[in-house]
This record gives C-alpha cells, structure tokens and sequence, in this order.
C-alpha cells in the first residue's frame, strides 16, 4: 500500500473534472447568447407596430380620420405580436422578465381599450411609456442571455443603437403628424421637436460611427438608413419645425417618417442575422471543445484510477 499515490491521482481526476466542467459552462453561455438573441427577434415586430400606432393615434385623435381605418388593422398585428410574450416565458422564465412581459400586455389591453377617450398628448405619452418598456424588455434579455457583456459591438447596436434610433424617430413621426394635422406648430411643440431632431441626429451619428466596425455595413442598407433618416430629419426641420404655416399633408409626412424607420429595422434584421450566424458558429465550437474536454477528462480518469489501484 503506498497512499501518496493517491495524490496525484486525485490531482489528475480534479483537473479532468474541472477542464471538462469549465468548458461545458462555456458551451452553456454559448447557449443561452444564442437563445436570448432569438427572444429579442420575436419582438421585432412590436418595436415596429407599438410606434406606428402611437402616430397613428396621435393623428386621429386631433382630427384626421384616413387613420381610423389603418389603426384597426394595426391593433390586430399588435394583437398577435403580443401573443409572443407568452412564448418567451412559456418554457420558464430564464431572463427574469416575466414580469415587464405581464406589465406590458396589461398596459397595451388598457391603452387599446380606451384609446377612444384619450386627450393626444395623454395617448402620445402613454404609448411612449408602453415603447419604453418594450426597450427595457430587450434590453434585460440582452443583458441576461449575455449578449450586452460578450457580443460586442454588434449586439450593442442591434439590442440598445438601433432601437432607440427608431423610437425617437417614431416620437417625431408622431409629434410631427399632429403638428400637420393642425397646420401649425406652437412654441412648446416645436421646443419638443427641436429636441427629438437634436437627440436623433446625435444618435443617429453615434450609430453611423459604430456601423464602420461592424458585419454588414459594407452593404447598402447602412447607407439607405442613413440617407432616409436624414431626408426625413430635413423634412421635420425645414416642413415641420421652421415652417411659419404647415402645408405638408399629415399623411406625408407620416409616410417619410415611416420610410426611414423601415430602413434602419431593414438593416437591423441584417445585423441580428449576421450576429446569430456568429452566435451558432460559436456554439458549434464549444459544442465541439465540450465533446474533447470529455473525452480528456476520461483520459485523465484512467490513470487516475490507476494509481488508486496501486495505492491499495
């Protein structure tokens, strides 16, 4: 019997366990990137629909009726994108958001149900709360899948950029339409509107500093973002904002608001396509360390064993 062989037996059998364990730990982190960037998409749609039925909204509720009908038609897509809650914590709740995810279909049902005797500015806020929340969402996801911590600048653009470009786009697609239903805007709107085209072009330059380093940018959808969300930041400011007397059509200008906000959600389905094509080669390569570390630790194990033998 000779015990100090058991020393490096153990030695061998810890560091077989503790190799194959760490990258296991990393293929599950690969896992969980992966799964939370698929939750994010399911919520592409709400981030399209929720803003477009806030200018909707805005313009019917001072007066323009050619939105009655779409609206009706929007809050049945909404309807179903909200559907898709459910789906994201209906296998458990893995990002901690079944919560925001309750409050915010509670919100939505309470906002459709009594959108009809809403002042304009009472819906606009209340919407831009709803959208609010949606951001939050994604973001919690994006932080608890691991996403915000180890996709880099990718998924900081398609999870936090990207997003906020399109909502303040959305908020001066909204506050502008009212404007041009009215045919004026008054020194507090135009105050609020020189904010928003202030923020989103300061965003929008972020955006397009972060795009040079990212997959996907040599194509022609960051330049097409770009360019529309430019016309239609002129369009606000030289239409809306500077004009003494609007003579731009509500419909117009709601339909350019719309046209550069389709843009950028064109290159941010680009952009989560590429980051999930580098998330699943990620996966695959943990997968494949995972399958060699086992195989590893039970090289480890056998002499391992062996030396306990002869230590008895």
């Amino acid at each position: 019997m000779s015990l100090s062989l058991l020393i490096p037996a153990g030695v061998l059998a810890a560091g077989g366990y503790l190799f194959q364990h760490g990258q296991g730990q990393q293929a599950t982190a690969a896992e969980r990137r992966l799964a939370g960037l698929q939750d994010i998409r399911q919520l592409r749609g709400l981030l399209e629909t929720l803003p477009q039925h806030r200018g909707m909204a805005n313009g019917l509720l001072q007066g323009d009726e050619s939105f009655r009908a779409k609206l009706t038609e929007l809050q049945a897509r909404i309807d179903a994108d909200m559907r898709r809650l459910q789906e994201i914590t209906a296998g458990g709740d893995p990002w901690a958001v079944a919560g925001r995810c309750g409050q915010i279909r509670r919100q939505w049902d309470s906002l459709k149900g009594g959108l009809q005797k809403l002042q304009p500015q009472e819906s606009f806020a209340r919407h831009s709360l709803l959208i609010q929340e949606l951001l939050y969402l994604i973001n919690d996801i994006g932080d608890g899948a691991g996403l915000l911590s180890h996709g880099g600048a990718l998924a900081a653009t398609i999870i936090d950029r990207i997003p906020l470009v399109t909502e303040i786009l959305g908020q001066a697609r909204g506050m502008g339409t009212g404007a041009a239903t009215h045919g004026r805007c008054d020194t507090a709107m135009r105050v609020k509107l020189q904010f928003l085209l202030h923020k989103a072009q300061t965003v929008s330059d972020q955006l397009k500093r972060e795009q040079g380093s990212t997959q996907g940018s040599k194509t022609g959808l960051r330049k097409n973002a770009q360019e529309a969300t430019e016309n239609f930041l002129g369009l606000l400011r030289e239409r809306i904002i500077e004009a003494p007397d609007i003579s731009l059509s509500p419909s117009d200008y709601f339909s350019a608001g719309t046209q550069a906000i389709q843009h950028n959600f064109v290159l941010l389905d680009k952009l989560m396509e590429v980051l999930q094509s580098q998330l699943e080669a990620d996966l695959a390569r943990e997968r494949n360390r995972r399958t060699l570390s086992r195989a590893a630790a039970g090289l480890l194990l056998l002499p391992a064993l062996w030396l306990a033998r002869l230590a008895f």
